[in-house]
């Protein structure tokens, strides 16, 4: 996974958290065998491309045995390459690029390597990262399932291409010149990841293509066909603030005053929750959290609420694995179970993420001391393990179920997670 490696993504409300703590009154758990309890290093720290620690931007992305990096400056050349992630030794090397945007990848999914290049995505082979095709995009409508990429171009229109080949598969006009203007994936698993990484801008379908038009409609198409399966009413007219996330079935609009819930199976429209600000994002197989006003509340999809948690405040980011939800805030990270009890918190302003089942990842900048704390949470009981340290220089930190890649000043490191 990435950055945010299997968190945070569609957007709600920030953590007013004090302190990094785990609960007081729990009582001591025998450790577990899968449980991650430390680094090992792999291979040697390789120099990154781009200039001093201070000005050099990366993002990486982590998949397949590889890891991928772009590295650089603002408004200057980039530069990707593939590391193995079992020797420390560098795969391939893309050469510098002038337009890299890492707002869009890199991101691999279902064997394709996705990186953005401002004016188009391009998907690659992450083998040997030679150009399969490319989509003339900025990436800011692209959706993506195991098969095809969706996007809206001139006029309104939405294509539907082969993710392997850059086939084109389908092409529909937007229904009575109603252009979409927002769209993003419908998703129906038991665990919510938006996208590998906080900061992509291409969203991830299990199969179907919600839409949000200009009027307000939301549209529900076969991201196989193209075809239009549902169609409802959304209540208001898109903005720049407007939300929309699709979760099992039903489209969530939110703007600065309420949350609708669009069924376009029915072709029916209610309010979902009404109040300041409100953010959302999927928590529980059969749970929405809602933020608004310092207050986290996680509703049923029939808008009934199951819980409430005080804890929250402004922009809140969320995921969930079977009974337990991480969040993650521009100052603050938790850990849920799914009933709203806290496992686990803590102030920073860095990153929270699943590495497995098991085990989430946390990077704890620590005040006042010049560093940030690598600290692995175990998703049982919140118990938290510190097992390395990084400069406090924006930590740009990959990682999968095997292995942590973070950026340490100029270079990149890798280590393999220890249980």
């Amino acid at each position: 996974m990435s950055k945010l490696r299997r968190i945070l993504s569609v957007g709600a409300a920030v953590l007013a958290l004090a302190g990094c703590s785990q609960r007081a009154d729990r009582p001591p758990v025998e450790q577990a065998g899968d449980r991650v309890t430390g680094l090992t290093p792999v291979g040697s720290p390789i120099t990154l491309f781009g200039p001093t620690a201070d000005k050099l931007v990366s993002t990486s992305a982590v998949a397949g045995g590889r890891i991928f990096t772009a590295s650089g400056a603002w408004y200057e050349p980039f530069k990707m390459i593939a590391v193995d992630a079992t020797t420390g030794a560098t795969a391939w090397d893309m050469g510098p690029v002038s337009t890299f945007d890492v707002n869009v990848g890199p991101m691999v999914f279902h064997g394709a390597l996705l990186v953005g290049l401002r004016s188009r995505i391009e998907v690659r082979d992450p083998a040997t990262g030679d150009l399969r095709w490319a989509l003339p995009t900025t990436g800011h409508n692209a959706v993506v399932s195991d098969s095809v990429v969706a996007d809206v171009v001139d006029g309104g229109v939405t294509e539907g291409y082969d993710l392997a080949t850059g086939r084109k598969l389908w092409t529909v006009p937007p229904p009575g010149g109603d252009r979409p203007v927002k769209q993003t994936g419908m998703r129906t698993g038991d665990e919510y990841s938006p996208e590998p990484g906080a900061r992509r801008e291409i969203r991830i379908s299990d199969g179907q293509l919600v839409q949000l038009t200009a009027t307000g409609r939301v549209l529900l198409r076969d991201m196989a066909t193209g075809k239009l399966v549902g169609d409802a009413p959304g209540g208001f007219r898109p903005g720049n603030s407007t939300t929309l996330i699709g979760y099992q079935g039903t489209a969530y609009l939110g703007n600065t005053k309420e949350i609708l819930a669009a069924d376009p199976a029915t072709g029916k429209t209610r309010n979902f929750f009404t109040g300041t600000h409100p953010g959302l994002f999927p928590c529980g197989a059969e749970l929405i959290c809602v933020v608004s006003g310092g207050t986290m509340i996680a509703k049923r999809p029939d808008g009934t609420e199951a819980w409430r948690s005080p804890r929250a405040d402004m922009h809140l980011f969320g995921t969930f694995r079977a009974d337990r939800i991480a969040v993650r805030a521009i100052v603050g990270q938790a850990l849920y179970t799914s009933d709203g009890e806290v496992l686990y918190e803590n102030e920073s302003q860095t990153d929270i993420g699943w590495i497995d089942d098991d085990n989430l990842l946390a990077l704890v900048g620590v005040g006042g001391q010049g560093r940030v704390d690598i600290v692995a949470v175990a998703a049982e009981d919140g118990r938290a393990t510190t097992i390395g340290t990084l400069p406090p220089v924006e930590p740009d930190c990959s990682w999968s179920d095997q292995v942590l890649a973070c950026r340490d000043g100029t270079e990149l490191k890798i280590w393999k997670f220890t249980r």
